[in-house]
């Protein structure tokens, strides 16, 4: 079979190991020198290669993943010499090595026949394609990485330079969907176009190679309908040497102008402005490429790359951006200091903007600026900003949503988000999608978000950690325990969110022993987090000392006012354990203090998961206060627990179902579910022995 040529070269690597375990790195290095790549191109080859072989990565009977090492040729490989002959006469008999000679001759003579049809073929479809100079009717396009044919380091550098400003130019029309350059540049080891294209989600490919000979290009590019399988157009460029950057300009004018019919002046206004010193513009490229590896040491030398940039280059509005972008994103991950981040940052985009005011890119870094110290309206602000200007650039999209998503907004994240995920299939932000689903009990559908994700990426950490806490929640403990190894074979076991997930795991198998040592571990890194906070309580909860857990958050929300950070979340929890020792004046002094300050904790179902509610504990201090309850309170918990079509039917809603029966005084209803829950074998009808509504005046269920 034929296999794509970075494929074969990964797999002719493997062989070449003999059986031993080759690292990911050493094969990156091997099959992509002199290129930054990501992880992800190597693991869409050997995906590849393992679609070609019939092989099961569960089962491997071929290539086999060694956890946290890399990967190894389980077959056997033994190099065949071809044997030496002593070749016959050619006037032997017919038979033998004559007639096989004779077979090759009249296969070269066959071959070459075939190739001069071909030249003729290809030279009269090239003039009938290239005489096209409208727009053509594209809808969707992702912009694939350019081959390169020759040693010359510097046509790298030029190819993915074209290649970056043609999606550039492009996210610039509202009309075109285009892919981001994160994903479409995972596919820089080619492939199957039909399937590139569906991965991707896009009707279009836009292709192409450069040679180079001296200071002489050749640049071809093609336009592929991937679900027709047919050629629109193809354009070949014949470039005399010159500088790189106008090379690059005068093919990116023609091929955008072929494809959104843009005029000249558009596209002056939508083109990035890159210094003359082709230095500068080749290490800002080779800082993109790190920021595509989204790791800290990737961020760290994109860091340094867009630095030297800017000493070549002061005047550098794209480079200062994106040395800006890095600086938060090294915040996030690597944790430095918010206010150090934040002042070289400011300092940099408000530089860009004075050399360009319509850079978008500068104003959706601005939205993660603000989105990061909390000024959400400003933020949203510069994310529609940046939009306007250019409604398909995935970064935009993607940190709206995380601003959204951070709000407690999930409808709106939702919508963010899926823009994103779209013009970005491969590491869009698909946790926000699925815990903004799950947030509004959309359990089913989170998981489909997390499936198709994992489908695409299988190294995607997130959406692998977030489909075991969704499937969990609904059910199916060996699947959620499954997912949760699997992500463990590509994470180190200090992660924190393989360390929640595993604690959650341990909860519903009712062991609290290792329950116990993870909550231990996990609170010396994020003892204030909403959800390691529940955790806490269902411990307490277990052991039977609530009156010292609150005790223990009173500690804890003095020293978060300390630092003036909030204390919404430590409420929510002590308002929950406060209900289970019946301390409904505490209660409802917390509910109101939320309420008033607009917290919309009414809507979320994740607190639901161990069995914690606050729409029926409310409802339940209320009458034991002798208070009317508010018609929209009343309204707003029979819509999440028996009406709303979309929420997902999981264990803990149907538990919550009969604490809603049983406070409405129907214990039979109530009984009925909890049997049902009984022989769904949910792991936390325990909890009915502590909760005041199955307790006192009212009749008991059980």
């Amino acid at each position: 079979m034929r296999l794509e040529p970075k494929v074969m070269n990964v797999l002719a690597v493997l062989a070449g190991a003999q059986g031993a375990v080759v690292s990911r790195q050493a094969l990156l290095d091997e099959v992509w020198p002199n290129q930054v790549v990501t992880d992800d191109v190597l693991t869409t080859a050997i995906s590849t290669l393992r679609r070609h072989l019939g092989d099961d990565p569960r089962q491997s009977r071929f290539v086999e993943t060694v956890p946290k090492r890399g990967y190894r040729l389980i077959e056997p490989v033994t190099r065949i010499d071809p044997p030496v002959v002593d070749r016959p006469a050619r006037s032997a008999s017919p038979s033998g090595e004559a007639v096989a000679d004779h077979a090759i001759s009249r296969g070269a003579v066959w071959a070459a026949g075939l190739l001069i049809v071909a030249a003729i073929a290809l030279f009269l479809w090239r003039s009938t394609h290239e005489a096209s100079t409208q727009p053509t009717e594209t809808g969707s396009i992702a912009v694939l990485p350019f081959d390169v044919f020759g040693d010359n380091p510097r046509l790298e550098v030029f190819a993915d330079g074209l290649a970056e400003e043609l999606i550039h130019q492009l996210s610039a029309d509202a009309d075109l969907k285009i892919t981001s350059r994160t994903s479409s540049f995972q596919f820089r080891s080619g492939g199957n176009l039909r399937e590139i294209a569906s991965t991707l989600g896009v009707r279009n490919i836009l292709e192409g190679s450069v040679r180079g000979d001296g200071d002489d290009l050749r640049v071809t590019v093609q336009m592929i309908d991937a679900q027709r399988d047919i050629h629109r157009w193809s354009r070949v460029f014949d470039v005399k040497g010159g500088s790189m950057l106008a090379m690059q300009e005068e093919v990116s004018n023609e091929v955008v102008a072929l494809i959104s019919g843009s005029s000249e002046a558009t596209m002056l206004q939508t083109r990035l402005r890159h210094p003359v010193p082709n230095e500068a513009y080749q290490l800002y490229l080779l800082g993109q490429s790190h920021m595509r590896a989204a790791t800290v040491g990737a961020y760290e030398r994109a860091a340094q790359n867009f630095s030297d940039a800017l000493r070549i280059a002061p005047d550098y509005p794209i480079a200062m951006t994106q040395y800006a972008a890095v600086r938060m994103l090294l915040h996030q991950y690597r944790g430095d200091g918010l206010e150090e981040a934040t002042e070289a940052a400011r300092k940099a985009l408000d530089r860009a903007l004075s050399l360009d005011p319509k850079l978008a890119e500068a104003r959706a870094v601005y939205g993660l600026v603000w989105t990061y110290n909390k000024q959400f309206e400003a933020a949203e602000a510069s994310f529609q900003e940046a939009l306007q200007l250019r409604p398909n650039m995935s970064f935009a999209w993607h940190n709206y949503a995380f601003m959204l998503w951070s709000q407690g907004r999930p409808r709106d994240s939702i919508d963010a988000a899926r823009e994103a995920v779209s013009l970005n299939p491969i590491s869009g932000p698909y946790f926000i999608l699925g815990d903004s689903l799950a947030y509004l009990g959309r359990f089913d559908a989170a998981n489909d978000v997390y499936e198709g994700c994992v489908r695409i990426n299988p190294t995607n950490s997130s959406c692998l950690l977030g489909q075991s806490s969704v499937v969990r929640m609904l059910g199916d403990l060996d699947t959620a325990g499954r997912l949760a190894d699997q992500a463990a074979e590509l994470l180190p076991e200090e992660y924190i969110s393989l360390l929640t997930t595993r604690l959650g795991l341990a909860l519903y198998a009712g062991d609290f022993g290792r329950a116990e040592k993870l909550q231990a571990q996990i609170d010396e890194s994020i003892a204030n987090e909403n959800y390691v906070l529940r955790t806490n309580l269902l411990l307490s909860q277990q052991r039977g000392d609530l009156d010292r857990f609150i005790d223990t958050l009173a500690t804890r929300r003095t020293a978060l006012q300390a630092l003036g950070q909030s204390d919404a979340g430590i409420d929510l929890v002590e308002a929950h354990a406060r209900y289970l020792i019946n301390d409904c004046e505490g209660v409802l002094r917390l509910y109101d203090r939320l309420l008033s300050n607009g917290h919309e904790f009414m809507s979320s179902h994740w607190p639901v998961e161990f069995g914690h509610t606050h729409l029926v504990n409310l409802l339940y201090c209320r009458r034991q206060a002798g208070l009317a309850s508010p018609v929209a309170l009343v309204d707003e918990v029979r819509r999440a627990l028996l009406e709303d079509g979309e929420v997902s039917d999981y264990p803990a809603r149907q538990y919550l179902r009969a604490k809603l029966h049983q406070l409405d005084g129907e214990p039979g209803r109530a009984r009925k579910l909890l049997n049902e829950l009984e022989a769904r074998g949910w792991p936390f009808l325990w909890l009915t022995d502590q909760d005041p509504v199955f307790q006192g005046d009212l009749n008991k269920a059980k």
